[in-house]
């Protein structure tokens, strides 16, 4: 095991991949920092084996400040024993516990309530390797300025964590997180203290800046802002982005005056892109623009949509809550993807530079989550004549564009799918074709699970290949009942009759379980019209009216997915 270890230690540490990495000296090695030792052991044998010029050894080192020194390691078991000795807390779990137990010993000290931001405390016990909690204070003349304003610096900035009082009321404290002991621990708060203050006096220099301009002072401004040069400025986009969430606001048939926030909430949607707040401070895109629009007198559903459209900003973020947050979200979405797309800015591998992927993926999970039964197709041609409307020319076919993005979103829908935990053969059933709507995707994908086991299923399916097989890519035509030469085939066509009427219904209600139910009833007749028909018969005519049947089952049993696809 000893000799084995070191070559596969080597091949480990190689292919760890890293957003950045570097390379030092003359080495050839590409790692997230320069290596210094490797310590390599099991039990208490040394794993030899050396990586670009560096040898393992049994030796570590503790604390850089507390205990600098070089530590022999006995054995592996007491690797985390000894190095917490000298001052080094190898566990993340252990020093995140380490950093809560000492935040809740202040707050009773400071009068206040953390809040613990998990994505901070993650970011925070990466930073420290011996962490202690301490707390600090800043000015209540800056409690007067907008939360976000007062929060990004604390949290983004200076990786503090901030305090409130028992109803939720921001408290002019802040506890941070050291990298060594207790001691001179009063220094460490007035040094902090006076850093955050640098930090918050200029967020109240450009608060004040950005109070001598009006929000539709800065639309204007927004002339002068690109977007993409192929496509014009933010204010153009601005302008894309009101003609499609209003459309989209007409679709869902909203009211005149839903109608008349929606596109308010458009026009100032970026706005604030030009304050001075979030060129300071990039993080507070949107989340600035609805305090702004706030104290201007906006409609409160203008001022959440402003902040709301951005979402989701990551995976697992909330989603828009309000219908103008979701629908100029969805505008601002489809205008990137049509607009990136249509002049051939696709992304390629791990590039993707401006963020398509998580726009297609935002898009997908508004639509689904929201039950907004859109139809897609119908949203990229829209989009299309949008651009066309405002002199944004694209380079792209029409075609081409719409072909390339309902493919992009298709793989996003496949990955949420997988995130969902759904199998994938019925993945690639639903999504064969892409509907016209994603919510119903998702709904088709829900039933498989109930029926795939079904007997009834199996043989939906069978009977499903066996049309699919003969219909191939016809497109379904007339159907003259008067050419039928075999009982059976008058049996199928009124059996399927029966079934499109009303799967026609339940597909506008969303019933696929129905829907199920219903083409079951063509499993029989489908099996029967193939034993005694011969679907090519010499008669032209015959022949091509069979085909026209067969395709028009092919169709309408095509609505719950491409059932060849399940194994």
């Amino acid at each position: 095991v000893v000799d084995l270890l070191g070559e596969v230690f080597t091949g480990i540490i190689k292919n760890l991949r890293f957003p950045i990495s570097m390379r030092w000296g003359d080495y050839d090695l590409e790692f997230i920092r320069p290596i210094h030792w490797i310590l390599a052991l099991y039990d208490d044998s040394l794993i030899e084996f050396e990586l670009d010029g560096i040898e393992s050894v049994q030796t570590s080192r503790g604390h850089r400040f507390l205990a600098g020194k070089e530590v022999f390691i006995d054995d592996a078991g007491s690797y985390l024993d000894q190095l917490r000795e000298n001052f080094v807390i190898v566990d993340p779990a252990e020093r995140s516990d380490l950093i809560i137990e000492g935040m809740k010993e202040l707050e009773e000290e400071i009068g206040g309530k953390v809040e613990i931001d998990e994505s901070l405390l993650e970011e925070v016990v990466h930073l420290v390797e011996y962490p202690t909690a301490f707390y600090g204070s800043f000015s209540t003349k800056y409690l007067e300025m907008p939360e976000p304003v007062l929060v990004t610096p604390i949290k983004e900035h200076q990786r503090y964590f901030v305090v409130r009082d028992q109803e939720g009321k921001l408290l002019p404290r802040f506890i941070g997180v050291r990298d060594g002991a207790e001691d001179n621990i009063e220094i460490v708060r007035a040094g902090n203290e006076k850093v955050l203050k640098a930090r918050l006096d200029d967020a109240e220099f450009y608060y004040e800046i950005d109070l001598e301009s009006t929000m539709d002072e800065r639309v204007e401004q927004l002339r002068d802002l690109v977007f993409v040069e192929e496509l014009g400025t933010m204010y153009d986009k601005v302008q894309r982005i009101r003609e499609l969430a209003c459309y989209l606001g007409e679709m869902l048939d909203l009211t005149e005056d839903e109608l008349k926030l929606t596109d308010r909430a458009a026009a100032l949607a970026k706005a604030d892109l030009i304050s001075q707040m979030v060129r300071e401070f990039s993080e507070l895109q949107g989340v600035i623009g609805e305090e702004y629009a706030y104290l201007e007198g906006e409609d409160t559903a203008v001022c959440s949509a402003i902040s709301e459209h951005y979402r989701p900003r990551f995976a697992g973020d909330d989603l828009p809550e309000t219908i103008q947050g979701k629908l100029v979200a969805i505008a601002d979405k489809i205008d990137t993807l049509v607009g990136s797309f249509g002049i051939g800015m696709i992304p390629t591998g791990s590039e993707d530079p401006y963020g398509l992927r998580r726009s297609a993926v935002g898009l997908v999970r508004i639509l689904w989550e929201s039950n907004l039964y859109l139809s897609l197709p119908e949203l990229l041609q829209e989009t299309i004549r949008v651009y066309d409307d405002n002199d944004n020319k694209l380079t792209r076919k029409n075609e081409e564009i719409v072909t390339d993005v309902l493919d992009f979103l298709r793989e996003r829908i496949e990955y949420l799918l997988s995130e969902q935990g759904v199998k994938h053969d019925v993945i690639q059933a639903v999504v064969a074709g892409i509907p016209v709507t994603i919510p119903d995707i998702f709904l088709k994908a829900d039933i498989y699970e109930k029926i795939r086991e079904e007997e009834e299923f199996k043989e939906l399916a069978v009977a499903y290949t066996r049309v699919k097989n003969i219909a191939g890519d016809r497109e379904a035509g007339d159907i003259k009942p008067d050419l039928f030469a075999e009982e059976t085939e008058g049996t199928l066509y009124n059996v399927y009759q029966q079934v499109n009427n009303k799967v026609m219904k339940l597909k506008n209600e969303h019933k696929y379980m129905n829907i199920y139910n219903e083409l079951k009833k063509l499993i029989t007749p489908v099996h029967d019209f193939f034993e005694s028909v011969m679907v090519m018969a010499e008669d032209n005519d015959v022949k091509n009216n069979r085909l026209n049947l067969v395709a028009d089952v092919y169709t309408v049993m095509s609505s719950i997915g491409d059932l060849e696809k399940i194994e």
